[in-house]
């Protein structure tokens, strides 16, 4: 690596990192800090869609060609992950070792469904049959060409077993984008709520009759952001505006966040893998 220049991407990093230092600033109001945090997740999204979208093309081309701090893009790749990997483990550690418990104290924190009493889990599965069972869709990922799930967007990974036939696969649902990702809780003190995927996960048997759950966990996809329209060959810019939006959520993979209790099977097939 050049002494001279910095990598553009581990630049823009260094730049993620100065806003998860205002996270940590411990004089600041807790949800501006939680506030912080959160931004830098979605800065790391969009840094996934295009910059390592971008370097991805440039590897699977076959290009060696160094950038000004000397590194080509399969080094840039490394060091990115190894950046990456620090930044990743800094957010987790602020969010459940600071964060969370002080949202614990003050009473606004989300609820576990272990925590719920009788009357509020009936009343949350009514909710469940009436607002979320609807929209779900449940795909089979076990089958001859798995479908390609969308970028940026909540699923839930399940593994399945046949009560007749005792076999074993794997389906995702997408938790629906028009419901609150918090759900009050009924008669909870002060304003209380569950997380969304939490519910699903809960009463996710209600959508495999005759099947038993063994194992669900929520992941997400991320796929390549970096592709650009065509202005010069375009004959109707807004067609073409609209399959690179298209092609964008279903392009290739360049991340994949899972839970440590992800199913494999259906958490490899929606990166093909």
């Amino acid at each position: 690596m050049s002494d001279e220049y910095i990598n553009r991407e581990l630049s823009w990093l260094e730049f993620n990192q100065r806003v998860l230092d205002q996270a940590v600033r411990t004089d600041l109001p807790l949800l501006e800090r939680l506030k912080f945090l959160a931004i830098t997740a979605s800065n790391l999204d969009e840094f996934f869609m295009v910059r390592v979208g971008g370097l991805q093309m440039l590897r699977h081309s076959g290009s060696r060609v160094k950038d000004i701090s000397g590194l080509t893009p399969t080094r840039q790749l490394k060091a990115i992950r190894s950046r990456v990997g620090r930044m990743i483990e800094d957010q987790y550690r602020l969010f459940h070792e600071e964060i969370l418990p002080w949202m614990e104290i003050n009473g606004i924190n989300p609820l576990a469904m272990e925590d719920l009493s009788t009357s509020q889990k009936l009343t949350l599965e009514q909710y469940f049959n009436n607002q979320i069972f609807p929209l779900l869709t449940p795909l089979d990922m076990d089958a001859p060409e798995a479908p390609a799930l969308p970028s940026l967007k909540l699923l839930m990974g399940v593994e399945l077993r046949d009560n007749e036939t005792g076999e074993v696969r794997s389906a995702v649902v997408a938790l629906p984008d028009g419901l609150p990702r918090r759900v009050p809780v009924p008669s909870a003190e002060a304003e209380r709520y569950v997380m969304l995927e939490d519910l699903v996960r809960e009463c996710i048997g209600t959508v495999f009759p005759g099947e038993t759950v063994l194992s669900a966990a929520v992941f997400r996809v991320t796929r390549n952001g970096d592709i650009a329209v065509q202005e010069e060959d375009a004959l109707d810019l807004a067609d073409e505006m609209e399959e690179v939006l298209v092609a964008r959520k279903f392009s290739e993979c360049v991340r994949l966040e899972v839970e440590s209790s992800a199913p494999a099977p259906c958490m490899t097939r929606s990166c093909g893998l």
